[in-house]
């Protein structure tokens, strides 16, 4: 942590700058082991095979995938999407210096800040997200204007790396039931662990293909998650705001985004 996220945690522990604070949640243990036992069946399964060639190709595909993968998903999730508004005055209070809040119109009387026109209040994270999409807990950090393009490159990444491993599992499933068995790797059952790395694979492609569409309508639509599931849900909660003529030229507002907007991916 910095020594600007060091103050800002001291100051307000209950503030979460990012998806590696402690402690993680369950989705972040469960989506790392399963990360890991993938990783570990796919390379011993898919790259024992006497065809040489499509070694190679396999782990070209497999491992530079993988790098992508394990790459936006450590920008995603340790990127702080904090509205830098809400940063710089809360630096401003802890170091005793000045900091001019006339600027900015709105003010969340959560973290008690000035932040943008475009911010919101995320309830899990207890912070204002500049240009907030949503919460995701896979990543345990929000999604917003900072990271937004690092999670739709993180999904278009593991749909690539997940459609290497459909096709090399549905490759050794074929040979199996067209020739010879193939054979058991190190006491592991091959045939059980390519149905299992097969199922998975379609399961999570089916979702993070659905979720990619999702975000291309939203983009075409110009919105947000956030504003979609507020337009869906009519029992979301409003935004409290007072007449600019009862504050001085400014608009008192809670930016909301309660746990429902908790999606998960």
């Amino acid at each position: 942590m910095d020594l600007n996220g060091l103050l800002t945690f001291i100051r307000f522990p209950s503030y979460r700058s990012h998806g590696f604070e402690w402690p993680p949640n369950i989705y972040q243990v469960l989506i790392s082991s399963d990360l890991i036992v993938t990783i570990i069946f796919s390379s011993i399964t898919h790259l024992n095979d006497d065809n040489l060639l499509l070694v190679i190709i396999y782990a070209l595909l497999y491992y530079t995938s993988l790098f992508f993968v394990v790459y936006y998903w450590f920008k995603s999730s340790v990127s702080n999407p904090t509205d830098p508004v809400v940063i710089a005055n809360r630096l401003a209070l802890i170091r005793n210096m000045p900091f001019d809040s006339s600027r900015y119109e709105n003010i969340c009387t959560i973290c008690n800040t000035s932040v943008g026109d475009n911010s919101k209040h995320c309830g899990t994270c207890n912070k204002c997200v500049e240009g907030f999409d949503h919460h995701c807990i896979w990543l345990n950090n929000c999604i917003g204007k900072i990271n937004y393009k690092l999670f739709i490159k993180l999904i278009i990444s593991l749909l690539i790396h997940e459609f290497i491993i459909i096709a090399a599992s549905i490759r050794l499933i074929l040979m199996h039931f067209s020739s010879e068995n193939i054979e058991n790797v190190s006491g592991i059952n091959t045939l059980a662990v390519e149905f299992f790395l097969l199922i998975q694979g379609f399961v999570i492609s089916f979702f993070l293909l659905n979720l990619l569409l999702l975000h291309i309508w939203l983009y075409k639509n110009e919105m947000t998650t956030y504003e979609l599931i507020k337009r869906r849900n009519k029992k979301s909660k409003r935004v409290q705001s007072v007449d600019h003529t009862e504050v001085a030229n400014s608009k008192v507002t809670v930016s909301e985004s309660p746990k429902f907007l908790n999606d998960n991916n």
